[in-house]
């Protein structure tokens, strides 16, 4: 048995769909911060326990021999909102259920991390993070997150698995979809209004992220041999670029698609950024992790995906985490990744 929890959100729902093709048992366990409409006829498939993670019970791992922890505070604006919250949901609640884990005899333990815990002050022109960079996460969020990784290094032991993947920053189609992920705001963007902004003239770095590239790495980390993986780092991306050369892929698979211009509105003002690159090597060479999905080829079949579902209300606030978070129908601060 595996159980997902965050199984409902952006990440979740792809990954436990994956797993039921894979002919997995599947276990979900989510708050429904964003309902449960987008698992669909998943639903049915799966066992599904809706709770707050910060009152996670033991009882959950009955039967689990693998726990993938997705759920989390899930960005900088909303950790910033509320820190109190970001940290008891992604430190503590994370260390808490680990140990919970270990103590229930779960094996393997994978942890979705973020390649924002890299400051963006070290090495942004220099040369790429590697997962034993040196690093002094900032915000509230990347902060989280790291000592949330730290905590699982320690309860590593023979008989429990931890494994932490640094993520990049995602984008593609989900059920649940979100649009306030960079290249995801871009192909919107440009489909619904015929262009988009790019912010401090577009010279930030990313490892940006396909999110089928993500359900990959999570299998290769399912299946790998315990002495590979045990209490290591990975970081994860598709590519590393920068905004405005991101913008200019979107700009020309969208004019490709549609036969329409796209037009880039390009900020120069300097507002304070996060940058940074992140070196993939460590995953591929170790796991034999190749990444799948170039961003042109993500595009393209991100806007077919919302030509299918012929979305009109992209504004939604059920769309973008933070706004979502903070309006006045949801009070909570937990999200999923």
């Amino acid at each position: 048995m595996i159980l997902i929890i965050g199984g409902a959100g952006y990440v979740g729902c792809v990954l436990t769909e994956e797993l039921l093709k894979h002919q997995k048992k599947v276990r979900v366990f989510d708050k429904l911060v964003y309902g449960d409409s987008y698992l669909g006829e998943i639903k049915k498939k799966v066992e599904l326990i809706v709770g707050d993670v910060r009152r996670f019970d033991a009882e959950h791992l009955r039967g689990v021999d693998t726990v993938f922890y997705l759920a989390g505070v899930t960005n900088d604006a909303t950790a910033d909102h509320n820190p109190k919250a970001c940290y008891e949901i992604n430190t503590h609640a994370t260390e808490r259920v680990a140990l919970l884990c270990k103590e229930m005899g779960v094996r393997r333990f994978i942890f979705a991390s973020s390649t924002s815990v890299y400051d963006h002050e070290v090495l942004a022109n220099e040369g790429f993070f590697t997962e034993t960079s040196s690093i002094a996460p900032k915000g509230p969020y990347a902060i989280s997150k790291h000592e949330a990784e730290m905590a699982l290094k320690k309860l590593a032991s023979p008989q429990f698995c931890p494994i932490i993947l640094r993520k990049g920053t995602l984008h593609g189609y989900s059920p649940r979809m979100r649009f306030d992920l960079v290249v995801n705001t871009f192909v919107k963007n440009g489909l619904m209004n015929g262009g988009f902004r790019v912010l401090n003239a577009g010279l930030a770095w990313r490892p940006i992220l396909d999110i089928r590239d993500l359900i990959q790495a999570y299998f290769v980390c399912l299946e790998a041999p315990e002495d590979k993986v045990k209490a290591e780092i990975f970081n994860v991306a598709t590519e590393n670029l920068r905004v405005i050369e991101i913008a200019d892929i979107v700009k020309e698979t969208l004019k490709e698609l549609t036969g329409r211009i796209v037009r880039i509105d390009i900020d120069r003002k300097d507002i304070h950024s996060r940058s940074y690159r992140a070196s993939t090597e460590k995953i591929q060479n170790k796991l034999g992790f190749t990444p799948q999905y170039p961003l042109a080829d993500s595009v393209r079949f991100l806007a077919s995906k919302l030509r299918e579902m012929r979305l009109t209300d992209l504004d939604n606030p059920i769309y973008y985490n933070y706004r979502w978070m903070t309006s006045r129908r949801r009070r909570t601060l937990q999200s999923t990744e």
